[in-house]
């Protein structure tokens, strides 16, 4: 089951909160909330949005109906600071949304922050994901661009992000991620999630042996982040050894039939005409089988 307690706010760099929390069913569960919106926004609302519906009001001053102060109790420790614990996670619909928002009670805007996401944890072990990328389908063979997959599979709870880095800088290019981890069981009948995040980079990038691709899954356990990853290194191009074969070929059919260079530097280029390569490498590959 999860929760997400979001910080109301038009700019999360102004309002910040705990970002991620995981307690077990029976707990509880305190996030903190603080702003450099100014003392002028003194008062500090605590929103809850369950999954597919929109937000609820806890509490500002006072508790709004059907929330009470044992199970949401709200603090501040001054204007700019404060903090909702959630107690007792048991309930069905502890699983759920929040949003946290600083404002005032005359005509100030209220500000959101970005959230803090809280699992509440079943009986699944703490798990971290097993990483793993796939190299590019045989389909995307005379494409352009190829597609690297990174599949990072049976961890639990969900708290996960996935980067890119190529040659150990981040990419962000041609990233897709799932929105969201698919749930789903083990041979155990434990939760455990899955997600996939894709790469998509030039044929170019991808058939250089020097390219180094790492997918990254920062997991959260609950208590400490720590990255799991999974790397794989660019190709020698199929392109580029068809390309060498072509030119052996028709290099022994110039010396065999003493056609001239000059003619014979024409029949090759000729093969170049759909070839995915530029001039400069085209020069250099026929030329050197020529000498």
């Amino acid at each position: 089951r999860q929760w997400s307690v979001f910080l109301c706010g038009t700019d999360g760099s102004d309002v910040q909160q705990t970002p991620i929390l995981g307690e077990r069913m029976g707990g509880s569960a305190t996030m903190y909330c603080n702003h450099t919106k100014g003392d002028v926004y003194f008062q500090m609302c605590w929103y809850r949005q369950l999954p597919g519906q929109t937000l609820e009001l806890i509490v500002t001053h006072t508790y709004e109906s059907g929330f009470s102060e044992e199970k949401f109790p709200a603090t501040k420790t001054n204007e700019q600071t404060g903090s909702l614990t959630v107690e007792k996670l048991l309930h069905i619909n502890d699983s759920s949304t929040y949003y946290l928002f600083c404002t005032v009670t005359n005509n100030y805007p209220a500000y959101f922050g970005q959230g803090t996401k809280l699992t509440v944890l079943e009986n699944s072990k703490i798990t971290p994901p097993q990483v793993k990328i796939l190299e590019p389908s045989k389909h995307e063979y005379k494409k352009r661009k190829k597609t690297l997959v990174c599949v990072a599979s049976g961890f639990y709870p969900d708290h996960v992000k996935v980067y890119w880095q190529m040659n150990g800088k981040n990419v962000t290019d041609g990233v897709a991620t799932d929105e969201a981890a698919r749930e789903g069981k083990d041979d155990n009948n434990q939760t455990v999630y899955k997600i996939t995040s894709r790469l998509r980079v030039y044929a170019k990038q991808w058939e250089n042996p020097d390219n180094i691709f790492k997918c990254v899954v920062n997991f959260f356990s609950g208590t400490v982040h720590k990255d799991y990853s999974d790397v794989i290194a660019g190709v020698t191009g199929k392109f580029l050894w068809n390309l060498i074969v072509l030119l052996l070929y028709a290099h022994i059919i110039c010396k065999s039939f003493n056609i001239s260079v000059i003619c014979c530097e024409l029949i090759i280029s000729s093969f170049f005409q759909t070839a995915e390569t530029n001039s400069v490498s085209r020069g250099k590959y026929y030329r050197l089988f020529l000498q």
